[in-house]
């Protein structure tokens, strides 16, 4: 059976609630992954999900990184998530352009599935932003 990767399917929700003259804010953390994940491990498959903020860092940066995995999914995820890792940001150092790793480890055999949601192919608003983001002339990464 495969070796699957699941990236993305969570995030934080923030509410804002008014009672009166009163607001307060709640937040609450969420995955989405759970049947997806049960019904592939049910038959059979090897299933390693990694919510969006441990993407962040711990996304596979290499086309040798990636060969771990037979499937890669990629769900609710947008392409900033992989293309600016947190420890990049302060630093502003250099980093692997994880979606051009991920672009070659498909065209090598891998097989890529991305699931839609607020943050998949262009996503809500057009932020989840994949179109060409693994072209230099899009991305400095």
């Amino acid at each position: 059976m495969a070796n699957v990767l699941i990236a993305g399917e969570s995030g934080r929700r923030r509410r804002f609630n008014t009672k009166g003259l009163r607001l307060f804010t709640t937040v609450a953390y969420q995955e989405g992954v759970h049947d997806f994940k049960s019904a592939l491990e049910s038959t059979g498959h090897s299933v390693s999900f990694m919510p969006n903020h441990e993407a962040a860092q711990s996304f596979p940066r290499t086309v040798e990184e990636l060969e771990q995995f037979d499937v890669v999914v990629l769900s609710d995820i947008g392409s900033n998530t992989l293309l600016l890792p947190q420890r990049r940001l302060p630093q502003r150092k250099a980093s692997p352009n994880r979606l051009r790793s991920l672009r070659d480890w498909v065209k090598s055999g891998g097989s890529l599935m991305m699931v839609g949601g607020y943050l998949s192919f262009q996503g809500i608003e057009g932020k989840a932003n994949y179109k060409n983001r693994y072209s230099p002339r899009h991305c400095q990464c």
